[in-house]
């Protein structure tokens, strides 16, 4: 049952490589499966040098129709990453009413103004870390009680520019996972931590195995920003899930194959 369900494209203005490129790698792999997920547009200007305008959305979803009845050996889905931010609720539900997105991974990348992939050294006092990592899962528990989402990407990603704080995140995701398992919401095991920085998985080993404990479905990402990346340490992932009690099902939530604790 290989997946992925989390790749970008050119819409998104820091992706490269034509939606067709990433299905014929998918394909030459074995994938069954795979998902656009690439960053939705906002209506008020919201990190716009990272994700499709809004009169590119159409297109968008055209291609991936177009694509469909091109290529009959692979299922190919149509989603989003949806960025949780305070007020993303309005048009996100737009979106959802309008177009026919099956699935989204709702992550978040801005905290206020605090970029979480920054790749400058960032210096915080002990209780502006504790701040910033809270606020940062506020934001994702918010969206997971929006009910607009489907799947947590990147759980754990505020690790990438805080890579000393592993205790602190870990406490904070822990609760967060709880309200993941009361929503029956799906968690991405993101591979992408392991080909840039911090050289491990997201979310880590030890809120995967929380993860687990709560019952909470696992979905396969691996954030492919150009067609060569797709499923890129699967092996790696997979292994993973097996060592930690998860099991591979072939059965759908929301449309997506997932792993269940087994």
């Amino acid at each position: 049952m290989l997946v992925d369900y989390h790749l970008h494209t050119k819409f998104c203005h820091h992706a490269t490589g034509e939606m067709d490129h990433y299905i014929h790698e998918a394909i030459a792999q074995g994938f069954e499966e795979i998902g656009f997920a690439d960053h939705a547009p906002t209506n008020n200007g919201f990190d716009s040098k990272h994700r499709m305008t809004i009169s590119q959305f159409p297109e968008y979803v055209n291609q991936i129709q177009e694509l469909r009845k091109a290529f009959s050996s692979i299922s190919i889905r149509l989603g989003i990453e949806a960025d949780l931010y305070p007020g993303f609720e309005k048009h996100l539900e737009k979106l959802r009413h309008e177009y026919p997105i099956e699935y989204v991974v709702g992550s978040v990348h801005l905290v206020e103004d605090f970029f979480v992939f920054t790749t400058d050294p960032v210096h915080l006092s002990k209780e502006s870390e504790r701040q910033l990592i809270r606020r940062y899962f506020d934001q994702i528990e918010n969206g997971i009680r929006s009910g607009l989402i489907d799947v947590v990407g990147h759980f754990d990603v505020i690790k990438w520019s805080l890579p000393h704080a592993k205790e602190e995140i870990v406490a904070a995701g822990q609760k967060v996972l709880e309200t993941v398992a009361q929503r029956e919401l799906a968690i991405e095991l993101n591979t992408s931590g392991l080909r840039k920085r911090p050289g491990e998985m997201y979310p880590n080993k030890n809120l995967l195995h929380t993860a687990w404990s709560l019952g909470i479905p696992v979905c396969l990402g691996s954030d492919a920003h150009k067609p060569q990346e797709i499923g890129t340490n699967f092996e790696k992932a997979i292994n993973l899930l097996y060592e930690l009690g998860y099991r591979r099902k072939s059965i759908t939530k929301g449309g997506l194959r997932i792993f269940l604790p087994g």
